[in-house]
């Protein structure tokens, strides 16, 4: 499994990172601070799953661009991670989002998602 995880604050960045590996030790991940690199990212590589933060810190681009953009690129399972300043996400609303991650995440939430992704895209061997 192949994983973006776009970050602005470096704190978040590397404990979820951990939280991930702990859950998905296989998994491969890439990770960013800005949604222009992720968009970039996104067109040279395909990811199976996009993590992104809703409020980067970019002038013009934010979460729901990085997701959208991951969406339309190679229809990755999108979740978007929700500050408690952030705006009420719904995913109805954006057709471009799988799952929304409340932040700070705790590594049980981090494992719902993964449970979530996997009944959604990895069939049963």
């Amino acid at each position: 499994m192949k994983i973006l995880l776009v970050e602005d604050n470096s704190d978040i960045r590397v404990l979820t990172k951990e939280f991930i590996n702990i859950i998905e030790p296989e998994a491969i991940i890439d990770s960013c601070s800005s949604a222009v690199e992720a968009k970039k990212m996104c067109d040279n590589r395909c990811y199976d799953m996009v993590i992104t933060d809703l409020g980067l810190s970019d002038k013009y681009l934010g979460g729901e661009d990085v997701a959208k953009h991951a969406k339309e690129v190679c229809f990755s399972f999108n979740v978007l991670f929700s500050g408690a300043f952030a705006p009420t996400v719904r995913i109805g609303d954006m057709g471009h989002i799988d799952y929304v991650l409340a932040k700070p995440s705790k590594m049980e939430e981090i494992g719902i998602m993964f449970s979530i992704y996997k009944k959604r895209y990895v069939k049963a061997a």
